[in-house]
């Protein structure tokens, strides 16, 4: 085809397009190593174009070259903010799991843990044979534990910074007292959401590891204790997280979750105390409740409520949660072909609504 009939190509400069043309021939012919000539040619030569730099993300991925794929990533996020290059490592991360994820590995190294995870979760879907889906989890497990070591750092380094730009403000500006006490007051409020946010991250992997080994435990009687010291850790975060804001709606939501895979450990190992499970449906009752309020028309929220209150032996207001979570769940967005989460968590929502209204309805 005429470079003048390709609209996607016609406004580039003519040997440019000629480069890109012959370096996208031979990715398809799999002659990697010429292609990361050309590509590289195209970098030097016009650096202010997103192409090079992309297929230089490319194959380096193709040949394994990981962390100088996952440098070029991080170089076309910096210089393009609004260019995402997360659609078009996919399909080659997808094709070779063990390389996805020792891309992901490079790309949390250089604090991109959201699209490590992601692309994780990505491949989840494609191969569900249990070595593969041990590799992922137990990749996933180790980014996150980076991602909240990271989180933690930018905490202490956030209270540092604010701290000292504080005291300087008040120094240089001679401010009075009802003004450093309104600066400090800010300080401490940004603090305050960073921890927040922190502790609901880390709560939900402690929930996510705890229910994990509670099934183990169903499955194959083992690794019943660490279920219970991971669920009474997320119990902890998430009391840590309203206790900074009361108005965290997530955080009544995953306290609530919380209190009912507490519930299913007690059943577990054997009902300790009925005062215990006693107090066990009346905080997960007053958190969802909580999350009610500060989230009436959330899908999560509704099937949880439901939840709460079938264990509570509530029919009526259980009943009532359900239909309206199933409701709302149903009526999400499926995100798209490429929105492989959206697909999960709205898929996840109506398994496990239906799954209580069946439940409900045997009352």
């Amino acid at each position: 085809m005429p470079y003048e009939d390709d609209a996607t190509l016609a406004h580039l400069p003519e040997k440019f397009r000629e480069m890109l043309l012959s370096a996208d021939a031979c990715m398809e012919r799999q002659e990697y190593y010429k292609a990361l000539v050309l590509y590289k040619t195209m970098t030097d030569e016009f650096p202010d174009y997103a192409d090079g730099w992309l297929g230089l993300t490319r194959v380096n991925l193709l040949i394994k070259e990981y962390d100088k794929s996952a440098e070029y990533y991080l170089y076309l996020i910096e210089i393009l903010p609004d260019f995402n290059p997360y659609s078009h490592v996919v399909p080659i991360v997808k094709s070779d799991i063990p390389g996805g994820v020792k891309f992901a590995f490079a790309l949390a190294r250089r604090d991109l843990y959201k699209d490590a995870l992601k692309l994780l979760d990505e491949c989840s879907g494609v191969y569900p044979e249990e070595k593969i889906l041990i590799l992922l989890d137990q990749a996933k497990h180790e980014i996150q534990e980076l991602y909240q070591k990271f989180m933690a750092n930018r905490l202490e380094e956030y209270k540092e910074q604010k701290m000292g730009e504080t005291i300087k403000k008040a120094i240089l500006y001679l401010l009075g007292a009802v003004a450093l006490v309104l600066a400090v007051a800010g300080v401490i409020y940004g603090v305050n959401r960073l921890t927040l946010e922190l502790s609901i991250h880390e709560g939900i992997n402690c929930l996510t590891i705890g229910r994990t080994k509670l099934e183990d435990y169903k499955e194959y009687r083992q690794n019943l204790g660490e279920a219970g010291e991971n669920l009474k850790k997320a119990r902890e975060k998430f009391q840590k997280a309203v206790s900074i804001d009361d108005s965290s709606w997530k955080g009544h939501l995953y306290l609530a979750k919380t209190y009912m895979a507490l519930l299913d450990y007690e059943f577990a190992k054997g009902i300790s105390s009925e005062d215990y499970v006693k107090e066990i449906l009346a905080e997960s009752a007053k958190n969802i409740d909580a999350a009610l309020k500060l989230q009436p028309d959330n899908a999560d929220v509704n099937i949880t409520a439901a939840r709460v209150y079938f264990e509570n032996q509530n029919k009526q207001k259980a009943k009532e949660y359900c239909e309206k979570g199933l409701s709302l769940a149903k009526a999400m967005p499926d995100g798209g072909q490429d929105d492989n989460n959206a697909q999960k968590e709205k898929k996840r929502l109506i398994d496990e609504g239906e799954s209580l209204m069946d439940g409900i309805s045997k009352m």
